[in-house]
Formats: C-alpha cells, structure tokens, sequence
C-alpha cells in the first residue's frame, strides 16, 4: 500500500514538473534621473555593489504557474531586498575567502562552469512573454543628442536580434522563425530625445520570462 501511495506522489509530482513552470515577473526596474545614474556609476566604481540599489528601483516577483492556470508566488524582490541579499553574498564571500583562498578560488570556478551549464541548458526554453524598455536621454546639444538617440537605437536592435539567434541557434530554421517571429511581437523598446540645456536620464523598464520546470532538470 505504501508503495502504491509512493507512485502515486511521483506520478502527480511529475506531471506539475512536466505542465508547470516558472515565471520571472520584473514589474520595475527604474532609474529616475541622471542624478541616480552618476552615483551607480560611483559605487560601482568603488566595487560598493549592494549600495546600486539605493538608487534603483525594483521590483521582481518569481512565482511557480501550474498548468499555466495557477500562479503562486515563492519569492518577491524590491531594492531593499535585493541590497541584503548581495551584502549577505559579499560578506560570506569574504569570510570565505579569507579562512582559505585556495578553495574559494576552486568553489568560485565550478559555480561559474555550473551557471554556463545551466544557463546554456534552459536558454532554448525560456519565453519572453513581455518586455518593455523606455529610455529618455538628453545630451545637451541637440545634434548630439539626436545622433545618440539614433546609435542607441540601432544598438539595441542589433543586440536584441543577436541575443534571440544565439538562444535558437541548435533549432531548426522553421522553428527559429516562428519562435522568433512571437519574441519579436513580445519586445518593445523606446529611446525619446530629450532636448535640453541639460544632461538627462530616465530609464523604466519591465520584463516577464517563462521557463519550464522540467528544462531545469
């Protein structure tokens, strides 16, 4: 009888692994002005990275969807959040690597050869279900600016379409165009001159990925 029960639980587990999935919901990722840029770029600068997100806005929510029916959320993530949790990972990287150096140094390659195993493994599965990009730049010289405008344009398609290939590169051509046909419809993207005597910078930006449970696997 517990046997039975036992096949039972594998068989129902197994079925939500194989019709259900996970959803990575990035309502907000937003950097209100130039302000806000110049001091990313100096914490950064100063390798002080949990502090970034003293002045980014975000807002991640990861929720696991049943039958692609049922949602249910597992984790949420804001600026606040986002910023312990790096502190937590810098500070355990430090005792880490100050208590032997020789195994941090040989625990941080394998998780690197494990994150490019596993990303190289579930990135034919992931869908972009929405993604929004809104930029607003001002150079202070008009022509400047609309000559910017223009490069950031062309980059981010080039990069975008570079990005999308690499993912489908093993698939077929036929399912190459049709999944790359529906990203496409998927991506929006705008980057709006601001013509000013002044620097400015706005970036909003949201993004929703589906990846399957069983690609993980």
């Amino acid at each position: 009888m517990i046997v039975f029960y036992f096949f039972l639980i594998l068989i129902i587990v197994s079925i939500i692994i194989l019709f259900s999935s996970i959803m990575v919901d990035v309502n907000k990722i937003e950097i209100e002005d130039i302000e806000e840029l110049k001091k990313i770029f100096l914490v950064f600068h100063m390798r002080k990275y949990e502090k970034i997100f003293n002045y980014i806005n975000l807002d991640i929510k990861i929720k696991i969807v049943i039958f692609s029916m049922f949602p249910i959320l597992v984790f949420k993530i804001n600026s606040e959040k986002a910023k312990r949790i790096i502190n937590y990972l810098i500070i355990q990287d430090l005792k880490d690597k100050k208590k032997n150096p020789v195994k941090h140094e040989l625990k941080h390659q394998k998780q690197k050869k494990q994150l490019k195993k596993i990303a190289k493994k579930i990135n034919s599965f992931i869908k972009i279900q929405d993604a929004d990009f809104n930029l607003n730049i001002g150079l202070t010289n008009p022509g400047v600016t609309a000559i910017a405008v223009g490069f950031l344009n062309a980059f981010i398609s080039i990069f975008l379409l570079e990005y999308v290939l690499d993912i489908f590169e093993k698939q077929s051509k036929m399912d190459t165009e049709k999944q790359l046909s529906s990203i496409t419809k998927s991506l929006n993207y705008v980057v709006n001159p601001i013509y000013d005597d002044d620097f400015a910078f706005s970036l909003n930006s949201n993004l929703k990925l589906k990846i399957p449970i069983y690609s993980l696997f």
